[in-house]
């Protein structure tokens, strides 16, 4: 892990960026060395990278042709270098970049990897005005929302973190990573019983999609929490019986 990683991901129980959802498809994602709120190896970087490439490039693909003229082949090839950088966590090439190339309305879609990256080198005030400049232009996109739940997390607002991740969840119930990340924040703070209910809401999704280990980790964590909590044992032995199976 890196100097500037440690800055904020290393101080408080750090929140992972990056995500795990189950709807429309399923995915398995690992989130390498943000691991205190994972859910063991569930989402790889190589697709998440991939993912990022496909949207930059998605975006540029459909831009009417006034917008496309102002994407240069530079910013085209800056972008790629974004997507790189990402993936190797190189979060001041990151923001080195995306200081020059964000626009007003982010063409390119880079603001979450930029707003991340804001973060960890310190400036997350300058995250969070990014993130809702972007909610002006896409109110719906719980990313964004569970993103800027991450950052107030890494300043130690944990109040704002849990409404945005609260907002997530009500906008996206299948979104398996704001529960884990409310469960967290929640925990952190003392309020037990919270806590639990948003882990035995992740461990139920991953049931539900059959993601055995990651079910258990949950369960297990809510009875660390409450050795004696009926649900946690409810799905433990659900868990038995799949694995048996």
């Amino acid at each position: 892990m890196g100097d500037n990683q440690k800055k904020i991901i290393s101080t408080k129980h750090p929140i992972a960026f990056r995500q795990i959802e189950f709807l429309p498809i399923r995915l398995n994602m690992k989130t390498k060395k943000h691991q205190t709120i994972q859910a063991k190896k569930c989402i790889s970087n190589r697709y998440w990278a991939f993912l990022l490439i496909s949207i930059v490039l998605m975006t540029i693909s459909s831009c009417s042709h006034k917008d496309l003229t102002k994407v240069s082949p530079l910013a085209k090839e800056d972008g790629q270098k974004v997507v790189e950088a990402y993936e190797n966590y190189d979060w001041e090439t990151i923001v080195s970049i995306c200081d020059t190339l964000m626009d007003e309305k982010d063409t390119m879609n880079l603001v979450i990897p930029y707003a991340e990256a804001l973060a960890v080198v310190g400036n997350p005030q300058k995250s969070i005005s990014i993130l809702d400049k972007k909610l002006i232009y896409n109110p719906t996109d719980y990313y964004l929302y569970l993103t800027k739940g991450n950052v107030y997390y890494s300043m130690g607002e944990y109040d704002s973190a849990i409404i945005c991740y609260e907002k997530v969840i009500s906008m996206r119930p299948t979104y398996a990573r704001a529960y884990m990340n409310a469960g967290q924040t929640y925990e952190y703070i003392g309020n037990k019983d919270k806590a639990i209910d948003n882990y035995l809401a992740a461990a139920q999704l991953f049931i539900d999609n059959n993601y055995i280990k990651e079910a258990y980790v949950y369960a297990e964590r809510v009875l660390k929490i409450d050795s004696t909590n009926v649900e946690a044992k409810q799905l433990l032995l659900e868990i038995q019986s799949i694995i048996q199976d």
